[in-house]
């Protein structure tokens, strides 16, 4: 069985015992030509599936290691009987990771304790859904508005967008769409920013089309102090230099990268794969896959390796931590997960010309990046036991016990 595939998927090149065929390439030059013999095709988002690609191909099935499918035709996939299958929510706790790191610049940056806010949540599907649990369990009070869910389950669980919008932190995770009663395309309008209230943060990491970029610019004249969040843009891999500059942090598509992420979408994929293979009768290729899926380490496990290891007592600062309450869990966040650098390399590539090619590289090292979840704190000392709440809704995981058996720091402080 041949499958064409997206070489930036992580974890395939281990494959050519797998018994199937794989071609390799770059996900943006995967054409017709290459596809037209293949049988299946596994891509990320920045490959367009359509007529025009699979059309006159045997393609029959199509993997996509994202999330959203708005990068699919999906109606021309029914049309032709190619199965569909997606990594929908393989990526949450990586764009969670994201959402606190974005928090947590937020918080040092404007000396506040965001947790004294609400968040607003626009879309509370697998990764919404998963910051609401996140957030709650961490401190935060949340406003969650899903028209579609409540629409079908009630409205009992859910605020209008124009409540949630009200909150002084909203994150927008809504897959992006133009057509129906509840399109997405523009949902964050001037409109709905007049909602929001002076000097608040707007974070975005879910498609550049759900914010009117050229609303955003316009908002930031009339309350210079929002702050706008943007891991997505409009035209990308081209990024407009008005939109960046709107843009208090910026960052080229990565919320959703992480070693932890691009595993789990992988194997989801290749579970798929298997069933797709034993459909076509290609039964030795499908067990001798399945039995390499079985070997392979799951989400978070890596042997032989221990956790990284971090300390709010090792973070610099220290006098502004010992004076400020609840600025080191803010440190420990920002340093784990620097988005302020990503930024600054993304503005220097943007000042020299972010062509296609600069783009991706921008996000290639981000691939490698560890969740919280698989950290385990160094030491607890400089952490309020509220703290220490908020990082174990992460994940991380607590000190190693001392030699006594004891704690690493007392976790009550």
């Amino acid at each position: 069985m041949r499958v064409v595939a997206d070489r930036g998927i992580l974890g395939l090149e281990d494959l050519e015992r797998s018994g199937f065929d794989f071609s390799f390439h770059s996900g943006r030059e995967i054409d017709a030509s290459r596809v037209q013999t293949a049988d299946a095709l596994l891509v990320r988002s920045i490959t367009r599936v359509d007529g025009q690609l699979l059309g006159g191909s045997r393609v029959g099935f199509v993997g996509t290691a994202t999330s959203g499918c708005d990068h699919i035709d999906q109606n021309f996939l029914a049309s032709a009987s190619i199965s569909l299958v997606d990594a929908k929510g393989a990526n949450a706790q990586a764009v969670v990771d994201y959402v606190l790191a974005a928090i947590a610049q937020f918080a040092l940056e404007t000396r506040c304790e965001p947790r004294e806010y609400a968040v607003g949540i626009i879309g509370a599907g697998c990764v919404g859904g998963l910051l609401d649990r996140t957030l709650r369990a961490g401190g935060f009070s949340t406003l969650c508005s899903d028209p579609p869910r409540a629409e079908a389950e009630g409205s009992d669980s859910f605020v209008s967008l124009e409540e949630a919008a009200s909150c002084s932190i909203v994150c927008v995770h809504v897959p992006l769409s133009e057509n129906g009663r509840h399109a997405t395309k523009g949902l964050i309008s001037s409109q709905l920013l007049r909602r929001m209230p002076r000097a608040a943060l707007l974070i975005n990491p879910s498609r550049g089309g759900v914010v009117d970029e050229v609303a955003v610019a316009a908002h930031l004249q009339n309350d210079p102090g929002f702050r706008y969040c943007a891991d997505v843009w409009r035209d990308e891999p081209r990024v407009r230099a008005e939109t960046l500059e709107s843009a208090w942090l910026a960052t080229p598509h990565i919320a959703g990268y992480s070693e932890q992420a691009k595993s789990a979408a992988t194997r989801v994929l290749l579970r798929a794969l298997v069933e797709f293979a034993r459909e076509r009768g290609e039964e030795h290729a499908a067990r001798t896959l399945s039995s390499l899926l079985e070997q392979a380490p799951g989400r978070g496990e890596s042997p032989g390796e221990e956790p990284d290891e971090c300390s709010a007592a090792a973070i610099g600062g220290g006098d502004e931590v010992a004076t400020r309450e609840s600025a080191a869990v803010w440190q420990l966040i920002a340093q784990h997960f620097d988005l302020r650098a990503i930024d600054t390399r993304f503005r220097v590539a943007a000042v020299s010309g972010l062509g296609v090619e600069e783009f991706d590289a921008l996000r290639v090292p981000l691939k490698s990046r560890q969740e919280l979840s698989c950290c385990r704190l160094r030491s607890s000392v400089g952490l309020s036991s509220d703290d220490l709440m908020l990082l174990r809704a992460l994940g991380m995981q607590r000190p190693a016990p001392s030699a006594s058996g004891e704690a690493a720091a007392d976790t009550s402080r």
